[in-house]
């Protein structure tokens, strides 16, 4: 079955907008629920949307909510769940870029406490490991404007670059020896994936639906 790309954007419906971002593992430890020694994952490091790679099934919504479930422990297809953070719409857009090449971005709309609430959860379930997915850090509620601002290449460590950094955090410290060739492997994947492109990530947070931030009662003006 194909493979098709999700991004997920819950953005809440305060007098400011704010969503949610992930910062990104530069070495992932954690993958299906099981510990690895460690692989470089893509947009490491980098601010990111919620998301990623999904089957294509015959409930678009449905592959979604998933990647956010397995990246953050939060079950948006449970009512309680989505009660808890009040969520009030759901839109899920198919987005196109420059070159023709498509992704779907699925977005939910929740109270301005419920942006609260859900940044502290992910959080929580990310820092004691409950999530399916470990490719993810941390997390951070936003200004879209500011979310925008944190998207971008990761830059290289100033001392010793990315080299010195995996020495230090994949080898525990202990250089490699002459001949082991794993390092440059991983040297050239985190370069690489560090400087992964954000297009996709800024085209979803553009898109993103309007919301009516004005007061309640207020009338509406044509």
């Amino acid at each position: 079955m194909p493979l098709k790309t999700f991004y997920i954007v819950p953005q809440s419906s305060g007098s400011t907008v704010r969503v949610l971002l992930g910062q990104r593992q530069l070495i992932q430890r954690w993958v299906e629920g099981k510990q690895v020694q460690g692989l470089i994952p893509a947009h490491a490091g980098q601010w990111a949307l919620f998301g990623g790679l999904a089957e294509d099934t015959q409930d678009l919504s449905q592959a979604a909510i998933q990647l956010f479930l397995n990246q953050t422990g939060i079950d948006l297809a449970d009512p309680n769940v989505a009660a808890r953070y009040c969520v009030s719409a759901q839109e899920l857009k198919l987005i196109q870029d420059n070159n023709h090449n498509t992704f779907h971005a699925y977005y939910f709309t929740i109270s301005d406490p419920g942006m609260d609430g859900l940044a502290k959860d992910t959080s929580a379930h990310i820092n004691n490991r409950s999530v399916r997915d470990g490719v993810f850090l941390a997390v951070a509620a936003k200004e879209a404007s500011q979310a925008e601002r944190l998207l971008g290449p990761t830059p290289a460590p100033a001392e010793g670059g990315w080299r010195a950094y995996l020495v230090t955090n994949y080898y525990d410290g202990k250089s490699p020896g002459q001949l082991n060739t794993d390092i440059d492997t991983l040297t050239n994947q985190i370069t690489q994936s560090s400087q992964d492109s954000d297009a996709w990530y800024r085209l979803a947070l553009q898109q993103r639906p309007a919301i009516d931030t004005r007061p309640k009662g207020m009338p509406m003006i044509f």
